[in-house]
């Protein structure tokens, strides 16, 4: 019964929200009862009226992916194999980091074995079972020279980023190498051309990775992504390497080791400066995503449509989860911002007591630089906790108001339930509403006579 409540339910809603003028809060709820409903008539075994329900999706809904895989049960529940492997390789191509990805290649494999296919069922039950759990076992260290390329691209055959993939392998062939060539013993004169090559070249290797990281975060996968993190790290130490290299053979290189220094912390701190100013927008954009999925939740709420105010609900807290890892990257960008190089000759000027008794008055402001940038660290962690306290405390008293809402209602339709059926049974069985019969015809009430009632 509950069931068919919910059928008639979102079918009402279809038909109410679509007379209205559209907009992305009544297409999100449309799309929304379109796939509730092919997933019920898909569990109460009807997968024909669930492929009917389910093509109303449209292909920019967020979950879309999981009504491609919602069509192809169907099908596959209606015997056609073809159309369910049709629909699974609409969601691999389309979404290619999908949540439903591995289960896709599971029945895909299961229905190119109904088909016949049985080569092509076992490849794919092999990529299911060497990419499990949607993590990836990137070789590290000697193991990733030994590592064959065909293994290593048939595990990440779906992700498709063999561009990637390929000058990461060459920046880190080129890294090795630069390593080596560090530790060979060679003449000094040759040694400071050779640094400083080496040097301009891991510098434009970081700037490489710096677009791969961006084509990375397009796809959204997110190992590939720490991949590419890491080799930068290991590249900015080979580089840090290499400055103090050119600063020690400086009288070689004709160029000041201070003034190297200097642009390697220049290069430092645009690189914070940029990272922190991306931390701070992303900041922004989500804090509206949060205004706007809350507003959205409270228009749910007055509608009493109890499924996309729960779907908000997780939206909402996904984002202020994100929001709060933003947080926690922007204290550690500004806790390991590099400093400023400051050559205060001036402290120098003068060996006599004024000159060392300015050197610890500076030292004494530094330190108390220090203790007020970690007390502003510990004011924004503070911050951080009263507002989540705050949230979860209202999210608590939402959810209580909510279920005491619907425990109100659910009493009322029980009620209404047990009215009608007592009112039936009265109606039916209670009370015989229909003229009894002899055998010869209906029964006679005999009249009384004028002599019967002189008797008396």
């Amino acid at each position: 019964k509950q069931i068919d409540s919910a059928i008639k339910l979102y079918q009402r809603i279809i038909r109410e929200i679509g007379r209205r003028q559209s907009d992305q809060l009544l297409s999100h709820i449309i799309n929304n009862s379109y796939l509730k409903l092919g997933l019920l008539y898909y569990e109460q075994g009807d997968p024909e009226k669930s492929i009917v329900y389910l093509n109303q999706v449209d292909s920019n809904y967020e979950y879309y992916d999981l009504s491609l895989m919602g069509k192809a049960w169907s099908a596959f529940q209606a015997g056609r194999p073809g159309e369910a492997l049709f629909n699974v390789e609409g969601l691999l191509n389309r979404r290619m980091v999908s949540s439903y990805a591995y289960e896709a290649r599971v029945l895909a494999a299961t229905s190119k074995e109904l088909m016949g296919l049985d080569e092509e069922a076992i490849k794919d039950l092999k990529n299911v079972f060497r990419a499990k759990d949607r993590f990836i076992q990137w070789p590290t260290g000697s193991a990733r020279k030994q590592t064959d390329e065909e293994t290593l691209r048939e595990q990440t055959e779906e992700f498709n980023q063999w561009d990637v993939l390929d000058e990461m392998k060459s920046i880190r062939l080129f890294l090795n190498q630069s390593i080596l060539r560090k530790k060979r013993p060679t003449m000094v004169r040759n040694q400071s051309d050779n640094v400083k090559g080496v040097a301009e070249v891991l510098d434009k290797k970081i700037r490489d990775l710096d677009k791969l990281e961006q084509e990375a975060r397009r796809i959204g996968d997110r190992t590939l992504l720490e991949e590419i993190r890491q080799l930068r790290g290991n590249l900015l130490k080979s580089l840090e390497a290499h400055t103090d290299d050119m600063a020690s053979l400086g009288a070689d290189s004709g160029k000041d080791p201070l003034v190297e220094k200097m642009g390697l912390m220049t290069y430092l701190k645009y690189g914070f400066q940029t990272l922190l100013q991306q931390i701070l927008t992303e900041k922004d954009q989500t804090m509206q995503g949060i205004q706007l999925t809350e507003q959205n939740r409270r228009q749910a709420r007055e509608k009493d449509d109890f499924a996309l105010m729960i779907e908000l609900e997780i939206q909402r807290e996904e984002l202020e989860d994100y929001y709060g890892k933003l947080n926690q990257y922007e204290v550690w960008l500004r806790e390991n911002f590099p400093e400023e190089l400051n050559v205060e000759l001036d402290r120098w000027a003068s060996l006599s007591g004024y000159g060392i008794s300015s050197i610890n008055y500076n030292n004494i402001k530094q330190v108390e630089a220090n203790i007020a940038r970690i007390s502003q660290t510990i004011d924004v962690f503070d911050r951080l906790f009263y507002a989540k306290r705050s949230n979860l405390e209202s999210q608590i008293q939402d959810l209580l108001s909510d279920v005491e809402q619907i425990e109100y209602q659910m009493k009322e339709e029980l009620e209404k339930e047990e009215s009608l059926e007592r009112d039936r049974f009265l109606k039916t069985n209670y009370f015989d509403r229909h003229q009894k019969e002899s055998k010869v015809g209906p029964l006679k009430i005999k009249e009384k006579t004028g002599g019967e009632e002189e008797k008396r």
